[in-house]
């Protein structure tokens, strides 16, 4: 659909944009409400206890938090994941997954407190 189409109506100002986010917003906080217990708990582990499927349910966590809090403005968010998910995924030393996974859950934290 481009400029000499009549359904053509240019790029959203930035109400506009802010107001279409607006339930991706209210649904991506929701989803990190739900995540947030997942990664406190884990956190509470030692990660040398940590089996397979806890890190693949983490870093899989990770992932969905990564693909959408950057776009919504939460880029801190969205880099500690990233990291997260990268560290899991190569299994990287255990002390950095554990204080990897106490950042992000800050992070989190502070992200649901507005």
């Amino acid at each position: 659909m481009g400029v000499g189409n009549p359904m053509y109506h240019g790029f959203p100002d930035a109400d506009a944009l802010a107001a279409m986010l607006q339930p991706v917003r209210v649904a991506f906080l929701q989803s990190l409400e739900e995540h947030l217990p997942v990664f406190e708990e884990i956190a509470g582990i030692p990660p040398s206890l940590w089996d397979d499927a806890a890190i693949a349910d983490i870093a899989h966590r990770a992932h969905k938090i990564t693909g959408v809090a950057a776009t919504l403005g939460y880029t801190q968010l969205g880099r500690l994941a990233t990291r997260l998910e990268d560290d899991l995924r190569q299994r990287r030393h255990e002390g950095d997954l554990s204080e990897a996974v106490e950042r992000m859950t800050r992070e989190m934290r502070a992200v649901l407190a507005g």
